[in-house]
């Protein structure tokens, strides 16, 4: 048995959709008191990952895809960062695409690796449900099992190692509770 190498990351950027504009293009930035946090956010970006170099790279609060308006696509949003960057031999991948804003996705090197979307669930089944369905768990031990929901569903990747044809499983999650605070956030 070899072992795989590889340097795996995940970097959780904070508003990274902030760095682009809805036509999916980078922003160019002025010398307003914003722009500037923004243009030092992108600098700050660039130089932790040029860093760190990773082979992968989870991506918690990636840029939006639009699923109802416009043509926002969050592989596109990150392909640009990409160039400009100058990572050629990278491609990046998301999963199920969230209701709302911030998505998850993987940049790899595609030199190293090559990546599919692995989907190890039964759609339709309560015992091992896909991550963008219901899943039940008795969570206070009631008896009662709770119905649950991933906001942002969790990106399951096959990466296969193109010098070995090994195969690496990984699961990017960003989980956040939401709370109960009024009786709205029942419904």
């Amino acid at each position: 048995f070899i072992p795989m190498k590889a340097k795996i990351c995940s970097y959780n950027i904070k508003w990274f959709e902030y760095q682009f504009n809805p036509d999916n293009s980078l922003k160019t930035f002025g010398s307003s008191k914003k722009d500037k946090g923004l243009q030092a956010q992108r600098d700050g970006i660039i130089a932790t990952l040029n860093a760190v170099k990773p082979d992968i790279l989870g991506i918690v609060e990636a840029p939006n895809t639009t699923t109802t308006v416009g043509a926002q696509s969050t592989i596109e949003k990150l392909n640009n960062f990409l160039t400009l960057m100058g990572w050629s031999d990278y491609q990046v991948m998301t999963g199920y695409i969230s209701p709302g804003r911030q998505e998850l996705a993987v940049i790899y090197d595609a030199t190293k690796f090559s990546a599919k979307h692995s989907k190890g669930w039964t759609t339709g089944s309560k015992s091992n449900p896909p991550f963008d369905e219901e899943f039940f768990f008795d969570t206070d031990d009631d008896a009662i099992k709770e119905v649950y929901e991933f906001y942002r569903p969790p990106l399951e990747v096959e990466f296969t190692e193109l010098a070995s044809g090994k195969n690496l499983n990984l699961i990017l999650v960003h989980c956040k509770s939401k709370g109960v605070f009024t009786n709205v956030d029942l419904l």
